[in-house]
């Protein structure tokens, strides 16, 4: 009886260690599902090789380009491996501008620290030639916010929303720009031992007004917050204006 039931165990154990290995890809469907799901569990290198395998199909190779560049985005080591991931995302971009995709990740590359004058020449040239990009406008703003101009940012940002009503990121980010505007404004003011004027009080809690704005509109676009992490400044924002809705936020916070 003993015997039989180790038997058994070992049985169950052998199903279950060869329903765990990969599938081995017999076409390119099977290879482009096996990158995705790599990508999707951060096996980069897994992810890079099957999308290599289902590129070579032409009923693949979009969406196997799409994997391959999101893997090579987390698989850079070096000058020369950047050199080449910026390439061909540049590349694929030209080739397929509204893909959200590449449009992310040319945001993420340009907006790294170090990579300020890149991203200046870049979209000079983007908006001169694109100046109905969302993107483009997107990222003039990033550029901006960096450097401290939060009306030159807001301003870019809000063309980005005029094009796409429903663009989080960029809603997201006038939030943030008028937030940093009061903060910096009453941290000058402090600094300076300068009294706080109703002129400077006003402008001041305009400014949370019109991120509150902002934020609500986030919040409605993305209940979930799994576009940009909104909860933490909205709570900010509710406390500053001592709004009542910070109590049923901050308790669903927790």
């Amino acid at each position: 009886m003993r015997t039989r039931i180790m038997l058994f165990v070992i049985l169950v154990v052998s199903i279950n260690v060869q329903a765990q290995q990969p599938l081995v890809p017999h076409n390119a469907n099977e290879a482009l599902e096996t990158a995705q799901e790599a990508l999707r569990q951060g096996n980069y290198h897994t992810a890079d090789h099957y999308a290599d395998m289902a590129l070579k199909e032409n009923r693949t190779a979009k969406q196997a380009a799409e994997v391959k560049i999101q893997a090579m985005a987390h698989l850079m080591e070096t000058p020369q491996d950047s050199t080449r991931y910026i390439v061909a995302l540049l590349d694929l971009h030209d080739h397929d501008r509204p893909n959200p995709i590449f449009n992310k990740l040319l945001m993420e590359y340009f907006t790294a620290p170090g990579k300020e004058t890149e991203l200046k020449q870049y979209i000079h040239d983007e908006i001169r030639k694109y100046p109905d990009s969302k993107w483009n406008w997107a990222l003039n703003g990033e550029v901006c916010m960096k450097e401290g101009n939060w009306d030159k940012a807001i301003a870019s940002f809000k063309h980005a929303v005029s094009l796409d009503s429903t663009f989080v990121e960029a809603i997201y980010n006038i939030g943030v720009c008028e937030v940093s505007k009061a903060v910096v404004l009453h941290d000058s003011i402090e600094a300076k031992h300068e009294k706080l004027t109703p002129a400077l009080a006003d402008s001041i809690k305009n400014a949370y007004q019109q991120a509150l704005a902002s934020l609500e509109k986030v919040r409605s676009l993305d209940p979930n917050h799994k576009t940009v992490d909104w909860p933490k400044l909205l709570l900010h924002v509710y406390k500053v204006l001592d709004d009542p809705r910070r109590k049923e936020l901050d308790e669903s916070m927790r």
